[in-house]
């Protein structure tokens, strides 16, 4: 999995790509002409303390990797933010939460 890392290529995304929002994230994609996906993660410090906003990271890192990149649509930027009450959730409510968005931003 290639993740996006600079603010730049945050910035290209937000301002270039389409959204889908729900009440726990919010994805922006942008093609990239590429053949494959390129991800960046943002949780801001609403979420919670640093060891928060990291686990939180590592999971939606994880649920990407195992499970839904190998079945997404490929050639995209994608830049997944995740909101204050994604901090509520447990693990499998945020892979259905995460599935959900990507199933209506017709990624599948």
């Amino acid at each position: 999995m290639e993740t996006l890392k600079k603010n730049n290529q945050f910035q290209r995304v937000y301002s270039q790509g389409a959204t889908k929002v729900n009440s726990y994230l919010v994805i922006y994609w942008l093609e990239n002409n590429r053949q494959i996906n390129r991800y960046g993660f943002s949780v801001s410090k609403k979420v919670g303390k640093a060891v928060v906003r990291n686990k939180i990271k590592r999971q939606l890192k994880e649920i990407i990797r195992r499970w839904l990149d190998p079945c997404l649509k490929q050639g995209f930027d994608i830049v997944i933010i995740a909101r204050p009450y994604l901090r509520d959730l447990d693990f499998a409510r945020m892979k259905k939460k995460l599935t959900e968005l990507f199933r209506e931003a017709d990624f599948f």
